[in-house]
């Protein structure tokens, strides 16, 4: 994407996520993390291959 759509597309807000809500989505992703390690932890899951 050229450098001036991008800055354009950036400063009209859509499609961009603002400070709280990537907060928001910092937090959901952290429970997530937190949840499969927790199972990978009790041996309930077994530790994912890398790819």
């Amino acid at each position: 994407m050229p450098p001036n759509k991008a800055l354009k597309e950036f400063q009209s807000g859509t499609g961009w996520h603002r400070g709280g809500e990537v907060d928001q989505l910092s937090k959901q992703e952290a429970n997530i993390i937190a949840a499969l390690n927790e199972t990978v932890a009790s041996g309930l899951r077994p530790v994912p291959n890398e790819k």
